[in-house]
């Protein structure tokens, strides 16, 4: 592990999920698919306007915008794991902020607040309610050195409460800083 994060690697490559170790190894089995789907898609966007380079940034002018969804979603997760097949409903909000300077500086944060109720397929298992957050914060600096930063919380998942942070620093391409932990998360191949 230590090797792969002095390797170098594109931003770009990174942003589009490239990442080592993406969304999908760190999420229990029960939020992937929504998760994963919903970080990879922010990261092609990231990927999209970190390459639209200096001279689009720069000839914009500088631009905010903001948006608001709230969410709901039902889904079923079939057995594995030791666990019975489960619906999960859920429900939150997503918070985006995108913010561009005359300078070719890019500010980007999304967060989410949710909460599940997990319904289990097994009459005997009581419904579960979940809740947690999930923040990103990207920064593109005068079309220079770029910083990506997550933080993702589950609490009272079938694997316990879960935690995990990812942040990483990359200067003209070459990835200098690329730090994860992870705090109580599901076994491997769940």
């Amino acid at each position: 592990m230590r090797g792969a994060s002095t390797a170098k690697r594109s931003v770009t490559h990174i942003a589009a999920g490239g990442h080592p170790r993406a969304a999908a190894a760190r999420v229990p089995r029960r939020r992937l698919s929504r998760v994963a789907d919903r970080t990879r898609a922010l990261r092609v966007a990231i990927a999209v306007a970190a390459g639209l380079g200096g001279a689009a940034v720069a000839a914009a002018s500088a631009s905010a915008a903001a948006t608001v969804n709230h969410f709901s979603k039902v889904q079923h997760f079939d057995a594995g794991c030791g666990l019975p097949g489960a619906t999960e409903y859920a429900t939150g909000t997503e918070h985006l902020n995108v913010r561009e300077l005359d300078n070719g500086t890019l500010h980007v944060t999304y967060g989410e607040t949710f909460k599940i109720l997990q319904v289990s397929d097994d009459p005997t298992v009581a419904p579960r309610e979940r809740q947690g957050t999930d923040a990103i914060t990207f920064h593109l600096i005068n079309n220079g050195p770029t910083v990506f930063h997550e933080t993702f919380r589950d609490r009272n998942t079938d694997f316990g409460d879960i935690f995990f942070f990812t942040t990483f620093v990359a200067v003209h391409g070459e990835v200098r800083v690329d730090r994860t932990f992870a705090r109580n998360p599901p076994p491997p191949g769940c």
